[in-house]
């Protein structure tokens, strides 16, 4: 394929012939165009010198890499374009009368005598050092270049000490670096070390040192965020900040609805298997994964689907269909507790932290809506009626620590959309002891769009967590509130399904 080369100079030639007037004028001429391009990356070179022999013609390239020379008479000739930095290189071309000839010239980089930089000098952490946070602040000296012309980029290696894994950050221009969110782990160990290239020679490393993050940070809030298509559930404190936020399940496996163990510190939640979601148990950095489920947790929509721990933590309840089982906490001893009709779901449970006996479900029909919020007894006896076969959404159920109220949402917008999309969603606090039920969202549908879901007692009590979020969207803010609704705060951006979680 013939290119096409933009012109780029007029250029003066002095062209000495061994021949008399008659026969140079009778040559004719024609153009040289021609692009000089690196041939280890296959980039422009702006400002490489063309010459011309025979003869002395002379110019240079532009920033694409272009030359152009016009009125070059016919004949064979040599074009030579050299660069510092670049081994010279010469092409042969043949210019014919009212032609232009097509040349691409590639150049090598003249390595032969490049020296590589050297090795920086670690700083921060130093090595052994402990209680590093987690959002490490990695320093370093800057590494001296022999050649003072090359230009230097820096590469920090972490590896989890005893793991074959490694996070690696390129490209650095700078001597000081902030690991990422996230990234190291709490109470962890890890080696450090700074790679540094010239872009000419084998990359240089450092020494390697070692340093150790901070251990837990006092954790009050446990919460699911959505990373790519997986939820992924993390704890903090109450203040949310990120220094002391850490990642409790594997975020290449989608984990949600965390419930924290009330007599230890295990963490429940729910996760897929294949087909399934199931009830799986493990310690806040990760260790004693148990699957303890083998009949699946199923209902409306496993996004809606909760369960519960007993009071002290030896067993848990969760639906299947219409049907609520209890299973021990290793697995064992799986019962079925209550059962509905089989035209309806039990899609939520919430046990009392007090006392076995008294246990709250939702019960709704296949679409999810004609919701029933009734409370039974640990052996299966239907107790009390909190509302009944009532139209729009109704969930997130909670029970105090005094058994004497009980928390749910209710959409009062009643409607019924077929993707279950709730337009009007509030909080409301049940009184055994009254029975009846106070708002405790703010009155009126909330101005700006936004629902109230998925309410949890603080371990005393005194306080409640919640999501609040857009009436179109799944996520949405963590907010801490009173116990009667008032001093609304947000403690977590961008994350839904909180529970209150005690220190570790």
């Amino acid at each position: 394929m013939k290119r096409t080369f933009v012109y780029i100079t007029s250029l003066l030639f002095a062209v000495t012939l061994a021949c008399d007037e008659d026969t140079v004028a009778a040559l004719g001429s024609g153009t040289l165009n021609g692009i000089v391009v690196s041939e280890a990356t296959g980039l422009p070179i702006e400002n490489a010198q063309i010459k011309l022999t025979p003869g002395v013609a002379f110019g240079f390239t532009d920033a694409a890499g272009l030359f152009s020379l016009e009125g070059v008479p016919e004949g064979d000739y040599s074009v030579e374009a050299t660069k510092d930095g670049f081994l010279a290189r010469f092409v042969s071309t043949t210019i014919l009368p009212d032609q232009t000839s097509d040349v691409l010239i590639e150049l090598q980089r003249d390595d032969a005598n490049n020296r590589p930089p050297s090795a920086v000098n670690l700083l921060t952490p130093t090595n052994n050092e402990q209680n590093v946070p987690v959002l490490a602040e990695f320093l370093w000296n800057s590494a001296e270049d022999p050649d003072e012309t090359d230009i230097l980029s820096y590469r920090l290696i972490i590896s989890e000490v005893g793991q074959a894994n490694e996070i690696v950050y390129e490209n650095i221009s700078d001597t000081t670096f902030t690991a990422n969110a996230f990234d190291l782990n709490f109470a962890t160990n890890y080696t450090w070390q700074i790679g540094v290239s010239d872009g000419v020679n084998d990359e240089v490393l450092s020494s390697a040192f070692v340093f150790r993050t901070k251990d837990f940070p006092a954790s009050e809030i446990l919460y699911v965020r959505q990373e790519n298509s997986n939820f992924v559930i993390y704890s903090t404190d109450k203040t949310g900040a990120v220094d002391s936020t850490f990642r409790v399940t594997d975020p290449n496996i989608s984990s949600w609805r965390p419930r924290k163990n009330p007599d230890n510190s295990k963490i429940a939640f729910l996760r897929n298997v294949g087909s399934e979601t199931h009830i799986f148990t493990q310690r806040p950095d990760g260790s004693e994964l148990t699957q303890v489920t083998s009949i699946p947790v199923t209902g409306f929509r496993a996004s809606e689907i909760d369960f519960s721990w007993s009071g002290n933590g030896d067993r848990l309840i969760y639906p299947n269909f219409n049907k609520l089982f209890v299973i021990n906490a290793d697995g064992s001893g799986l019962d079925e507790l209550y059962s509905t009709s089989p035209d309806q779901f039990i899609t939520e449970c919430a046990w009392s932290p007090a006392s076995d006996d008294l246990i709250a479900i939702k019960v709704n029909d296949l679409n999810g809506y004609q919701a029933s919020i009734l409370t039974i007894d640990d052996s299966g006896n239907e107790l009390e009626t909190i509302l009944s076969n009532v139209d729009g959404a109704a969930g997130g159920l909670d029970i105090d620590d005094t058994e004497e109220f009980l928390i749910y949402s209710y959409d009062v917008s009643e409607e019924e959309n077929q993707d279950y999309r709730q337009f009007c969603t509030k909080l409301f606090r049940y009184s055994f002891d009254d029975q009846a039920s106070e708002l405790v969202s703010p009155d009126g549908c909330p101005g700006d769009g936004t629902v109230d879901v998925d309410p949890r007692f603080s371990p005393t009590s005194a306080q409640l967590i919640f999501t609040n979020r857009s009436n179109d969207s799944s996520i949405g803010d963590i907010v801490v509130a009173d116990f009667n609704g008032e001093n609304r705060a947000v403690v977590v951006e961008n994350a839904i399904m909180p529970d209150w979680n005690t220190a570790q």
